[in-house]
């Protein structure tokens, strides 16, 4: 809490730049659509630089990264950042707040890492059946030791995936049904999730998604427009054809 009192003065004094603190994690986000847009996202990097000096806020250079998200197939030639004087390489990918984002979007390494434990933690709900535990008991252990590796953020980056990586999420359930769980499904989880997420953005007037969730006087949501996939596939769109087809 003293801490991010103390750092509460970090804020943006851009309209195109953002940032997004937890704890002593600062994320600085650039919207860059022109070179003007550019260069005051190297301003207010400097900036807040500076400050956390004044404040004897240490930077980790080797802590800090930068990923350039791009719809364009060959990434922007941009300057490359600099921490006390060491250079900071763009990076495809970066772990944040347990989440490895890559520069598309696709989330394909964090999936891969994810089921994987899964499946390493799916042979303790085994042991447990060979045991002979309830299906309850069997249930308990798959939603805590198995779906909690997993499953965090899953709503949200679960529609932007490829087919092959929603595949091996739900081979996941498909096992825990062969082992005998009977509450083992992933889209109903789903659903229900994405729904509560949805009301929780809703009720929530400070949230960054908030403004893109509109209800019309025939009681439809107002569809955003998009020039993307990532757009078209993003969590919110699906949410929102869902509630308009039924």
């Amino acid at each position: 809490m003293l801490f991010s009192i103390y750092t509460d003065s970090i804020r943006s004094q851009e309209f195109n730049v953002t940032i997004l603190k937890y704890a002593d994690d600062t994320v600085i986000i650039g919207n860059i659509a022109a070179h003007d847009d550019f260069s005051k996202y190297l301003s207010e990097i400097s900036r807040i630089t500076n400050l956390c000096k004044e404040n004897d806020l240490l930077l980790n250079a080797s802590k800090t990264n930068e990923v350039i998200f791009s719809t364009q197939k060959a990434l922007p030639d941009v300057t490359h950042l600099t921490l006390d004087s060491t250079e900071i390489i763009p990076s495809e990918s970066v772990k944040y707040l347990g989440v490895e984002i890559d520069n598309k979007l696709r989330f394909e390494d964090h999936i891969d890492a994810k089921v994987s434990k899964a499946r390493q933690r799916l042979y303790l709900v085994k042991q447990f059946k060979f045991l002979g535990a309830s299906d309850r008991f069997l249930n308990q252990i798959f939603s805590a030791f198995v779906e909690s590796c997993f499953f965090y953020c899953l709503v949200v980056i679960f529609c932007n995936l490829y087919e092959r990586d929603k595949k091996s999420v739900r081979k996941v359930y498909k096992a825990a049904y062969k082992i005998g769980l009977p509450n083992a499904g992933l889209d109903p989880i789903l659903n229900d999730r994405l729904h509560s997420y949805i009301r929780s953005i809703q009720a929530d007037s400070d949230h960054p998604f908030h403004d893109y969730i509109h209800k019309l006087k025939s009681g439809r949501l107002r569809a955003y427009k998009h020039r993307t996939a990532v757009g078209k596939n993003s969590f919110i769109r699906q949410f929102i054809n869902f509630i308009n087809q039924r």
